[in-house]
């Protein structure tokens, strides 16, 4: 069974698309997403597939995303 995490890096690999893995925090996104630096979310999980995310909510704040 291939997980969807291995394989979507896997796949970023493979396009020379830099990744990182590691652990970030609410407020890390939240400030992206104010200063411009937040370009693109999705979730993935254990069905096959991969859903883009919009705009998220934190605090009574909404943020949209480009």
């Amino acid at each position: 069974m291939v997980l969807p995490r291995k394989s979507i890096l896997e796949i970023a690999k493979d396009n020379n698309i830099p990744t990182e893995v590691r652990k970030i925090t609410v407020t890390e996104v939240v400030n992206a997403a104010k200063d411009g630096s937040l370009k693109e979310m999705f979730g993935a999980g254990t069905a096959a597939v991969i859903s883009p995310i919009a705009a998220f909510g934190y605090k009574g704040s909404d943020y949209d995303l480009p």
